[in-house]
């Protein structure tokens, strides 16, 4: 058994610090952007992540590149690429 000096009190314990809370109202969602490099051209493109909708949608305004893929599965929704051959 432990001796007395070694326990430490409830009080003596560290705290963990408060994690912040985020009130996320669902009647105004905001998306998510995110500007990143084209995969079709190089140019600067965005990358939405539209929660309510479930998807994650890849667009450029230079090459016309669209992709929508599931948020959850990954799988592709819609795409768009001009200039990509269909294989």
């Amino acid at each position: 058994m432990p001796s007395q000096s070694t326990l430490l009190k409830p009080e003596d314990k560290p705290q963990k610090p408060a994690m912040p809370t985020v009130e996320n109202s669902t009647d105004t969602p905001t998306p998510s952007v995110e500007m990143i490099r084209c995969p079709n051209c190089g140019s600067h493109g965005e990358r939405h992540y539209l929660t309510q909708q479930k998807v994650v949608q890849t667009q450029c305004p230079s090459c016309d590149y669209l992709m929508v893929n599931c948020l959850h599965t990954g799988s592709v929704v819609e795409a768009y690429a001009p200039g990509i051959p269909m294989l």
